[in-house]
Parts: structure tokens; sequence; C-alpha cells
């Protein structure tokens, strides 16, 4: 069984390399990033452009969506209470943000990046911070960033969202964080471990994304801003975006499995420091 176990992994995990490898392969002919003064074609990208074309702002966010999702992804349920934080970091900064596109105005805020940035980081580190005082509702909190998360990857399948309707696209993911919460209470170590997983795993997608500018972080800075009648940000499918949106799934089985592994003789997260 154990042999059975291990080479699954070893075969998902594979899978994985290979999908994230083809969301970022070919960034050279991206139409995101063409060279200066070229004609767009591959032959004339500098691999220089793409330092160029990644600002500070995207260099941090990238970094931190990074190193967060593979934390998530494999010590999610082993390492309860840093879980916590870092949940409740994130559940933050999507809130934080959201409201700050809410009342952007339409020339933006004075230093308007880091504004977005930092902002929503500060309001990340204070429900952080809370959670850690309070336990229940930080296992609400896991469950509820999860069903978020998973509602923002679903409606990413399509251009402009599978819902295009603003009302019932914020209902969709408040039906989706709910039934997350609820889930956690239920069923919370299973929860924990497949919502860890899965943010982890999304975060990995959304920081390559900083980075490659596929377009796959337009759609949840799309879907969470659409409050704003001044933003401008156009989710558009393509082939690299399937990629990362295929890595997603796959880096979640990933976690999946070996947080399972890990924590094969633990039945909760009661006595964790």
């Amino acid at each position: 069984m154990s042999d059975f176990v291990n080479g699954l992994v070893n075969q998902t995990f594979n899978n994985a390399m290979g999908s994230v490898g083809s969301a970022i392969n070919g960034i050279g002919n991206s139409s995101v990033l063409p060279s200066a003064g070229g004609s767009g074609n591959a032959s004339d990208f500098n691999p220089g452009d793409i330092i160029h074309a990644i600002t500070a702002n995207q260099g941090i966010l990238g970094a931190i969506c990074l190193g967060l999702g593979c934390y998530l992804l494999i010590l999610g349920f082993k390492l309860f209470k840093p879980t916590l934080f870092i949940m409740g970091f994130i559940a933050g900064g999507v809130l934080g943000y959201t409201g700050l596109m809410r009342f952007r105005p339409p020339e933006g805020y004075q230093s308007d990046a880091n504004v977005l940035l930092f902002g929503s980081m500060a309001v990340g580190f204070v429900c952080g911070g809370i959670l850690l005082c309070i336990i229940q509702l930080g296992i609400a909190i896991v469950g509820g960033v999860g069903g978020l998360f998973l509602a923002l990857f679903i409606l990413g399948f399509k251009n402009l969202g599978l819902i295009e309707d603003g009302v019932n696209r914020t209902i969709f993911i408040c039906v989706m964080v709910v039934a997350g919460v609820v889930l956690a209470f239920l069923l919370e170590k299973h929860v924990v471990i497949v919502s860890s997983s899965f943010v982890g795993a999304y975060g990995i997608c959304f920081g390559i994304d900083c980075f490659a500018q596929t377009g796959f972080a337009r759609a949840s800075e799309m879907f969470l801003s659409s409050g704003n009648s001044f933003n401008i940000t156009v989710f558009q499918v393509n082939p690299k975006v399937i990629a990362l949106t295929v890595s997603v799934v796959v880096i979640t089985l990933v976690g999946i499995l070996l947080q399972y592994r890990i924590n094969s003789t633990k039945r909760s997260h009661k006595g964790d420091k």
C-alpha cells in the first residue's frame, strides 16, 4: 500500500510540474510582453523585457503568493496555528483589496499600486492576528477562504466570468463561502486539508502569473473589483490561462495526497502550538 501511495504521489507531482512548465513555457512570445520597438514575433523577444514589464509590487506579491502557497499545500493541517494566521491574512487581504477597489477614485489613489498592495496587507495582518486568538472563528475562515477561491476558480472558466452579472456573481461567491464555513465545522480535518491544498495551489499559480503574466491573475482582480464602475480589468481565457487552471487542479491533488499521508495519524488540530 505504501509503495502504491508513493507511486501515485510521484506521478501526480510529475504531472503537476509538467502543467506548470507548459504555463510558463513560451513567455517570450506572449502578447503581454512585446519587445520594445519589435514586431511582436518570438524572434524579436528580449528576455530583459520581462524584468521591465514586472513591477516591484508584482514581484513582491508573486513571491508572497508562492511562499504562502507552498506552505499551505504541504503543512496546512500539520501546523495549524500558522495556517490560521495565513488564512486570516488572505481573507483580510481579499477584504481589504475589495474595499479599496470599491471606493477607488476614477484617477486612482495617490501612489495607487502601493495603496492597494500594502493597504490590503495591513488589513490581512490584523485579521490574521485576530484568528490566532479565536480558534473556532479561524476554522470557519479556513473553510470560507476555500469556498471563496473555489468560487473564483469556477468563475474563471469563461471570458468575463462564468457569471457575468455582478449581483448574481456576488451571490454565488457568498453561497460558496457559507458552504465552506458550514463544511469546516462538520468535516474539520478533511475541509482544512482540502481547503489549504486548493488555496495553496491557487496561490502558487497566482504567484507564477505575477511573473509570467498569462492573464490568470486577472480573473481574481476582475471578480473582486467589479463593484467599482471605473474598473476596466477584462479577463480573457487563453491557452496559458488554461494551462495554469489545469495546474491548480493537479497541484491541489498533490497537496491533498501529501497532507493525508503526513497527517495519517493526526485526527485533529487540538494540541497544536
